[in-house]
């Protein structure tokens, strides 16, 4: 019994340490970026922060490049200087607001929309948040 107990002991330090080890090379180790992209027949670099694309709500530049649309809204500044834009409703149905990305072509894409009232629901194309289908 001895003997399997300090059997047991040497293999889950010697795969302590080696785990260790793999995880300590990949900071000296750069990964080859070798993400190939269905729209592209080559690779492109890294997304920045890891996004394919991102929009920034309340940044102009960023609303225009990504062609947003929407009437009777404002822009707001929130906690820690982050803008946002409010919807100024005319009904109480709301009103749609609509804008373009550039998906990645897989089918694994997803859009996770931030929304801070929690009393309020989000459609997207007929689906409240939580439901939202997948092409």
């Amino acid at each position: 019994m001895y003997l399997f107990i300090k059997k047991t002991t040497w293999m889950v330090g010697a795969l302590a340490v080696c785990l260790s080890a793999v995880m300590l090379l990949q900071l000296f180790v750069p990964a080859a970026n070798d993400r190939v992209f269905a729209a592209n027949e080559g690779t492109q670099p890294e997304p920045a922060n890891g996004y394919l694309d991102k929009l920034d709500f309340g940044n102009a530049d960023s609303e225009s490049a990504h062609n947003l649309k929407g009437a009777f809204t404002s822009v707001i500044t929130g906690f820690m200087g982050e803008t946002a834009r409010v919807s100024n409703l005319r009904v109480a149905d709301g009103e749609k607001q609509g804008f373009k990305f550039k998906p990645d072509q897989n089918p694994d894409n997803m859009l996770a929309p931030d929304l801070t009232d929690a009393e309020k629901q989000a459609l997207i194309d007929g689906y409240v948040q939580d439901q939202v289908k997948r092409n």
